[in-house]
């Protein structure tokens, strides 16, 4: 093992097709996940340093599936489950990297069609018959859904069923994003059951940072269990001077230094090698119960 790894962290790796895999841990691993619920696939970039040659060439021309665990010693827990969609090899100074670019649902997405017509179906009937097409992806959380009327004129689906739910999203107001295989859908304003919260104590690193269109950056120690769409209760000093910067000081949204957030999209960014980010960085909407 590379004397420089970092033994703290713990990165596992595994890269398939079908029963058939292998299992990297003992090398450096760099990794960026990308999570969020604009209407489009998660994605991942894996970098894996001095593999041996012919398990480069193994996982060129034999493996499709990936699958990413990260966490702290024995505790580890799914970042991303997906497809390879490019592999580089590059020499960078004395180090050969293996970079591999992954979507996740990529071949539910490209191949499974729906031709079909629903008359007077729940929309949550729907959303589940079209995810129950789908070879790897399967249906996770329903937050709210069951609260859209039933639509009383059919609803006519023809082409990818990606493209459906799209179209059901746009129509009938809900969002979607993928965790790990499982698709969680939820009205929008909606939230997913149980928050984390966080501190400089607990994770936070730094000071949360102002962003565009209201949202608020934070970045924390690497955590694969932060989710789209869960609430978040950071507590941090800074709070209510970046409310203030932005000409918002409404004081339901904060508690004195604390505030309610709704997670939004999530950056994993880390590596196994000493002296590198291990992170997990948030962008968050300010939530006030409805």
């Amino acid at each position: 093992m590379d004397n420089n790894l970092n033994f703290g962290r713990n990165i596992i790796l595994t890269v398939a097709n079908g029963d058939e895999g292998i299992v990297i841990e003992n090398l450096r691993i760099d990794f960026v996940v990308n999570k969020n619920d604009k209407k489009k696939a998660n994605t991942a970039e894996i970098s894996i340093y001095n593999l041996s040659g012919l398990t480069r060439k193994k996982i060129l021309r034999e493996f499709k599936g990936v699958e990413l665990r990260a966490g702290y010693g024995e505790n580890v827990d799914i970042l991303f489950v997906g497809y390879i969609r490019t592999s580089k090899v590059v020499k960078r100074g004395s180090d050969i990297v293996l970079t591999l670019k992954a979507g996740e649902g990529d071949f539910d997405f490209k191949t499974k069609v729906i031709n079909k017509t629903y008359i007077k179906t729940a929309i949550q009937e729907v959303l589940q018959d079209l995810v129950s097409r789908y070879s790897d992806l399967t249906s996770g959380l329903f937050d709210r859904i069951d609260e859209i009327p039933i639509p009383q004129r059919p609803i006519v689906l023809s082409g990818t069923i990606f493209d459906a739910i799209n179209t059901l999203s746009d129509r009938y107001g809900f969002k979607w994003s993928v965790n790990n295989n499982n698709i969680d859908f939820r009205k929008n304003e909606a939230v997913h059951e149980g928050s984390f919260y966080i501190d400089s104590n607990s994770g936070l690193v730094g000071i949360p940072e102002q962003g565009q269109n209201d949202l608020l950056k934070i970045t924390a120690l690497l955590n694969p269990l932060f989710t789209l769409g869960r609430l978040i209760k950071v507590r941090s000093k800074f709070l209510e001077e970046i409310q203030l910067a932005n000409n918002n000081p409404k004081k339901e949204e904060t508690e004195g230094d604390s505030g309610v957030f709704r997670i939004d999209t999530i950056i994993h960014r880390g590596s196994n090698y000493g002296g590198f980010e291990f992170y997990s960085i948030l962008e968050c909407r300010r939530y006030v119960p409805s």
